[in-house]
């Protein structure tokens, strides 16, 4: 049976981003390109069957270009918009924000600080390309931030579809004790699969997140992830010990931490991954087939 493929249409709305979303996609393999069209209007272009998800990307200029602009047209449907701001431009978002008919920002408006940086700008549209050319664009992290709500910092995540999740910092266990500055110095995956703290050695993805806010999704995962945990953490143990090595024998990995992954009470990362296939004098991609084969012996 033959599949449909979904089509992100992106508009950029001055020239200085068309030129940037242009170079970026240039850069990307085909087959993530193709899943791109970059639209010159607002009506849509797509012929095939797929769902349409539409990215308007606006600048100063474009904020005010478009404000002024009496043809404007907002089409109905999944429209979601991205804007670059300076911090003087509260009045011009709330004209936009009215114009564009946008009445709640979750999953239709995200306002980025524009600090007008190039290489940084460049950063966040190829994470953007990155993330939504996945097939779970819903759950992979565009952005985050740490932020005082109520008193409390709180680790706002925004998902490729511009959805939040706000967690206060005190929830997370991982992170509960980090300065200010130590929870700011976190790094967000190019594809967005991983936010990580590399001081503390810590990434939490999107469900992780997720499930920090919604209790009965984390029983459900919970339940289901505790006995692959345990089996997956056992084949891992059973490859190290038929290799001769230690705990300590890991490279990038510190013994409690290759303890608890044996356990089951965490589950190996692509990092930790990683260091084990290296310890092994294995290729990521052999020591994982391995791990498949003692999973099938246990």
């Amino acid at each position: 049976m033959k599949t449909t493929q979904d089509t992100v249409q992106i508009r950029p709305e001055s020239e200085a981003l068309r030129k940037r979303l242009s170079e970026t996609l240039a850069s990307m393999p085909a087959g993530s390109r193709r899943k791109f069209k970059v639209m010159t209007s607002s009506v849509s272009t797509n012929q095939g069957a797929g769902k349409v998800r539409t990215y308007r990307l606006l600048d100063q200029t474009g904020v005010r270009h478009f404000i002024m602009d009496t043809h404007a047209q907002i089409p109905s449907g999944d429209q979601k918009w991205i804007v670059w701001s300076h911090s003087g431009d509260g009045q011009n978002l709330v004209d936009f924000a009215t114009k564009a008919k946008i009445r709640k920002t979750d999953k239709r408006l995200l306002v980025l600080e524009d600090k007008g940086n190039e290489a940084e700008r460049s950063k966040v549209l190829r994470r953007l390309l990155n993330t939504l050319s996945a097939p779970d664009y819903h759950s992979r992290i565009f952005q985050a931030g740490i932020v005082e709500v109520e008193g409390k910092l709180t680790l706002g995540v925004c998902s490729a579809n511009l959805e939040w999740l706000r967690i206060p910092v005190s929830d997370i266990l991982a992170l509960h004790r980090l300065s200010l500055t130590e929870l700011e110095a976190y790094e967000i995956d190019s594809d967005g699969s991983w936010l990580y703290w590399p001081e503390v050695d810590v990434h939490l993805g999107w469900e992780q997140l997720k499930q920090l806010c919604d209790k009965d999704a984390a029983l459900k995962a919970k339940q289901r992830s505790a006995n692959f945990n345990q089996r997956y953490g056992a084949a891992i143990r059973g490859l190290r010990k038929k290799h001769a090595l230690r705990q300590s024998d890991i490279d990038g990995l510190g013994s409690r931490q290759v303890s608890r992954i044996e356990s089951g009470h965490c589950r190996a990362n692509r990092n930790a991954l990683s260091h084990l296939a290296k310890a092994h004098a294995m290729a990521v991609n052999d020591y994982m087939g391995a791990l498949a084969g003692e999973l099938d012996e246990s």
